[in-house]
């Protein structure tokens, strides 16, 4: 081969190489323009190599597939959700059932399979243009085996340095009394819906069925994402025990399952609210089995437990199908909040107070469902046009606003709207809008700080108290778990220290986790 030839085509390879590297190391990122630059080049290489490309690999060669099939799962993962949250992943190693199936996973799959592909292909290129021997394998395995975002997570974690303050001595059991008027509590999570999608340039009026409620009620404009909240049961636990959600230690397949008690030496919301006579509902189109959310509701006092198993039985089966998304294992948010509107009629019928937390799906990631009444055809679907799946789930929650405004025939009422974590969608643009959404909405209750925005920089631990303090169990500066008042003069946590030292504090207090599930 003559040398120019041979100098080009391993330009070309190596070009393929530092392409399929980036992939591997931020799984995120679009993958087509990659893929085109690869292509191109692979062409070139294929032109200009000839056969002295294509000679027999050798066992050695099998490396580098061996080990993009073991870091292929974290690729996966980094893809669909944004980061490789080691938290996260422990924890939902530890339940079983409910879950999206493979086929959910399909694009992010087959984008980890052709970056390890054409990382090893170019690899086996490089060896046979300037005869390497067997190690050159050996050494690109151990390359994509440490940049990948697994390897990377698993290092951090291991080589994070521990800080220099206890979270454990910090949290605090809130003190709270029977208001002289118990309000109804509705919690809403908007799945991933944050408030990036309020640019206009990027998302058009995705985000403006929102706006309306923001400017009428008390809006927290810098709600952060810190360690351990990041994903729809740790905002759940978050947002209504004041604690992020870490592991209980290593305990994962064995030690989780059989664990129907979930942190049930904490105070939560359902514990208060049952303390006070409230009748609590969870409501979620999924099987509420996913990740532990039965074991956490039913620990904290729920009574009635409203899922996937408990649709099945409430709705006609030509309805049920034309609502459920076969990939997701869930109904869609249409049929969610019509469960949520009867549910809520056959409570404010009686006596006692209610708490309900709604679960939505809607933008999940890069994709989400449009409901039944998006769709032309009437038939719910997976889709990836995060346009469509925010507004079309902002749409399908409105009505049942409005349908809490006219029946609640005077009860008062607090409502929180808002997204359960950060969306899993990696953006690089326009990083101080990566807020969570979440506004206050008071109807009937006595000095309501309506109209207001709270700039506190906080985080969703610190809605659980702002719930118990704005629904009158407690006073303004409430400190409940980890989590404070942002009605109160003292500071959060994200003011005290920062996301950054928390987060490092979260993931390394051990002491603290031994506490949240002693």
């Amino acid at each position: 081969m003559k040398l120019w030839r041979k100098v080009v085509t391993a330009g070309a390879a190596i070009a393929i190489v530092c392409l399929a590297s980036v992939l591997i190391m931020m799984p995120y990122l679009r993958p087509q323009p990659f893929g085109r630059a690869a292509l191109g080049c692979g062409c070139i290489a294929i032109v200009l190599g000839g056969r002295g490309i294509w000679l027999r690999p050798g066992w050695h060669f099998l490396a580098v597939p061996f080990t993009g099939l073991l870091i292929l799962p974290g690729l996966v993962i980094t893809n669909h959700f944004g980061n490789f949250d080691l938290i996260s992943v422990i924890h939902h190693l530890g339940y079983e059932g409910g879950g999206p199936d493979m086929r959910a996973f399909a694009f992010e799959i087959q984008d980890g399979v052709l970056a390890i592909a054409c990382f090893a292909l170019a690899i086996y290129w490089l060896r046979n243009l300037f005869q390497g021997a067997g190690f050159w394998y050996y050494l690109a395995a151990l390359f994509i085996g440490v940049i990948n975002p697994m390897s990377m997570s698993l290092l951090l974690a291991g080589f994070a340095p521990k800080a220099d303050f206890d979270l454990s001595a910090q949290l605090v059991v809130p003190v709270t009394s029977r208001p002289a008027s118990r309000p109804d509590i509705i919690m809403i999570y908007l799945e991933g819906l944050d408030r990036r999608f309020a640019d206009t340039a990027r998302y058009g009026a995705a985000y403006a069925g929102l706006l309306p409620l923001q400017s009428a009620g008390l809006d927290l404009t810098r709600v952060g994402q810190i360690a351990g909240t990041g994903w729809s049961l740790a905002g759940v636990v978050a947002t209504q025990c004041g604690l992020p959600l870490l592991p209980n230690g290593m305990r994962a397949h064995n030690g989780f399952e059989d664990q129907t008690k979930f942190m049930a030496s904490q105070i939560c919301l359902g514990d208060v609210a049952a303390g006070y006579g409230y009748q609590s509902s969870y409501i979620v189109g999924a099987s509420a089995g996913f990740a532990g959310q039965d074991h956490f509701v039913r620990s904290h006092r729920y009574q009635h437990i409203i899922d996937s198993d408990v649709l099945a039985e409430s709705y006609d089966g030509s309805e049920l199908a034309k609502a459920y998304e076969p990939r997701l294992h869930t109904y869609d948010d249409q049929l969610v909040f019509d469960a949520a509107r009867r549910h809520y009629d056959s409570l404010v019928a009686g006596n006692d107070p209610l708490l309900m937390s709604v679960m939505t799906f809607g933008p999940h990631g890069t994709s989400g469902i449009l409901s039944r009444h998006c769709r032309a055809d009437g038939q719910a679907r997976y889709s990836a046009d995060l346009r469509q799946t925010v507004a079309c789930s902002i749409s399908d929650m409105l009505p049942f606003l409005d349908h809490i405004r006219t029946r609640r025939a005077g009860r008062p009422t607090l409502v929180v709207v808002m997204s359960d974590h950060l969306n899993h969608k990696r953006d690089l643009f326009a990083p101080a809008m990566h807020m969570n959404t979440v506004t206050f909405l008071g109807y009937g209750i006595a000095g309501f700080p309506a109209g207001q925005e709270n700039t506190r920089a906080a985080a969703m631990i610190d809605v659980y108290p702002t719930v118990l303090a704005l629904s009158g169990f407690a006073q303004p500066d409430v400190a409940a778990g980890l989590g404070r008042s942002v009605l109160g003069n003292g500071p959060t946590l994200v003011e005290q220290y920062g996301i950054a030292v928390l987060d490092r504090a979260l993931e390394t207090d051990l002491d603290l986790r031994l506490a949240l599930w002693r």
